[in-house]
């Protein structure tokens, strides 16, 4: 079923399965496996094999309580910690202060962002 041809699937025309194959995708499983070119990863990812400013995707525990900053009109900077397997790493969300009445400590949290080494 995998290895089908792109032109079998029901109510693909013939002009579609070309620009398919124009993008390098022939079979049924090329078309599943095939990823955007802005495509997002959200896997998990361990903090010892990241690279500097590589966007992430982790998972930890709340290690202290967020602290909110407001400067300017209208902006705002939510600061709190979360330990993530043996590294604890502080977290910065920009403009969200919402969430500092859902954020407690010992929650278990999933943060995206980009990793910055140096801090």
């Amino acid at each position: 079923m995998l290895s089908d041809k792109v032109d079998h699937i029901k109510g693909l025309g013939q002009s579609a399965a070309d620009n398919l194959k124009d993008m390098g995708i022939t079979t049924v499983g090329d078309l599943i496996e095939y990823l955007p070119f802005r495509y997002e990863d959200y896997r998990l990812k361990d903090l010892s094999e990241i690279k500097h400013e590589e966007r992430i995707t982790v998972e930890g525990k709340v290690h202290s309580q967020p602290t909110l900053s407001f400067y300017g009109r209208k902006r705002s900077r939510l600061t709190f910690r979360v330990l993530v397997d043996r590294y604890l790493i502080q977290v910065i969300a920009f403009n969200q202060p919402y969430l500092k009445k859902q954020i407690e400590l010992n929650d278990t949290v999933t943060i995206t962002g980009k990793w910055d080494q140096h801090r």
